[in-house]
């Protein structure tokens, strides 16, 4: 036997074995307090977060160079940032910058998101494949004007001219 509890519900004795557990994992979901089922660590979710948060944080300086360089370039790329796909299991450099678009004889200016795969977490290589999607006459293009925009037309923004 043993006692389950929960905030918003009474202490419930239940029976030993699996099935019990189960069952109140199903009814109740992994209470905060509960870490281990028949010597199985649970992982809590704010210990989740934070073993993620941890391990983002050792592209902290991946994400502090592309922001420079980008900068540098003179592109504005916000929300950089190294994330992991749950289901592949993949690291990704992420950023978002605004793409502006001449249709109609007006400008619109949208939000772009730019991302590259850490193929074999080499940030190297992520970081060049990363500015290889700002090159200069896209970087010109994000900057020019609304009215250099409508005179060049609805071009790729990759043959934009560089002053």
């Amino acid at each position: 036997m043993g006692l389950i509890w929960s905030k918003n519900e009474p202490i419930k004795i239940v029976k030993s074995g699996i099935e019990s557990h189960l069952e109140v994992i199903l009814n109740f979901g992994v209470l905060k307090d509960l870490s281990y089922i028949h010597g199985v660590r649970l992982q809590q979710q704010q210990e989740q977060k934070n073993k993620t948060q941890n391990n983002m944080s050792k592209f902290q300086n991946l994400i502090n160079k592309t922001q420079e360089v980008c900068d540098n370039l003179g592109i504005n790329v916000t929300n950089i940032e190294v994330f992991r796909d749950s289901e592949n299991g993949r690291y990704y450099l992420s950023g978002d910058y605004v793409l502006p678009s001449a249709f109609g004889g007006v400008v619109s200016r949208e939000k772009t998101t730019r991302v590259e795969e850490l193929f074999h977490m080499n940030e190297k290589n992520a970081l060049e494949m990363f500015l290889m999607g700002f090159s200069e006459n896209r970087v010109a293009y994000c900057n020019a004007s609304d009215e250099e925009i409508l005179e060049f037309g609805m071009r790729h923004p990759d043959t934009y001219p560089v002053a």
